[in-house]
């Protein structure tokens, strides 16, 4: 039972890759690995335990053995998911009474799984700082967007299988009354201005 609690609380704190590498980082630092960066000149050691991350969104762990081995184990996964990728400046007002995000289509996404359902918006920005350029990750919170589907009498033929349009049909709906950009929810929860937000790498998730 620990083991499906444990998976159920990384698969909260992981809505999209970025997320999972830096909760799988600090799995790996808390049990003793080493985290090397690409760019600088590595000293391995027998028996060490290592990793490294590229782009916020990969990562490779390795063990080097005391002596040659006879042979090697390798486990892969996907850090990432199909999704609903957030373009930059996405925001647009429909009739001044709600506001639609533009989205696109990020891994091969079954569309029809996506519509009715709370969703939320996670992922990474790039922030101003005095040191430079910074990264974070950032999850805005569940239940921030919705895409709705059509009622019934505006397409007849909806369970005789449908062609969805992505820039068409599942743009989704913010649901924050319009008080608050997108931009200043990810200014408010980062605690910085909104000029600090130099640029964004979002996406939807199913809440």
């Amino acid at each position: 039972m620990s083991y499906i609690q444990d998976l159920g609380r990384y698969i909260a704190s992981a809505p999209t890759a970025f997320q999972a590498v830096c909760v799988q980082r600090e799995a790996l630092l808390a049990a003793g690995f080493s985290e090397l960066r690409e760019e600088e000149k590595w000293n391995l050691r027998l028996s060490g335990s290592y990793f490294v991350t590229r782009n916020g969104s990969a990562l490779i762990a390795f063990r080097i053995p005391k002596k040659i081995p006879k042979a090697a184990k390798i486990m892969a996964d996907h850090a990432d998911s199909p999704a609903f990728r957030i373009k930059n400046a996405p925001e647009m007002k429909v009739e001044d009474a709600y506001v639609k995000l533009n989205v696109e289509s990020y891994g091969g996404a079954i569309y029809s799984t996506w519509p009715d359902r709370p969703l939320g918006i996670a992922g990474r920005v790039f922030l101003k700082s005095p040191e430079g350029l910074r990264e974070c990750p950032v999850d805005l919170g569940r239940d921030l967007c919705m895409i709705p589907s059509l009622a019934i009498h505006m397409d007849r033929d909806v369970n005789k299988g449908h062609a969805f349009e992505v820039q068409k049909e599942l743009l989704p709906l913010l649901t924050n009354d319009g008080k608050l950009s997108l931009k200043d929810l990810i200014a408010k929860k980062q605690k910085c201005a909104p000029d600090d937000i130099i640029s964004t790498d979002l996406y939807l998730y199913n809440s």
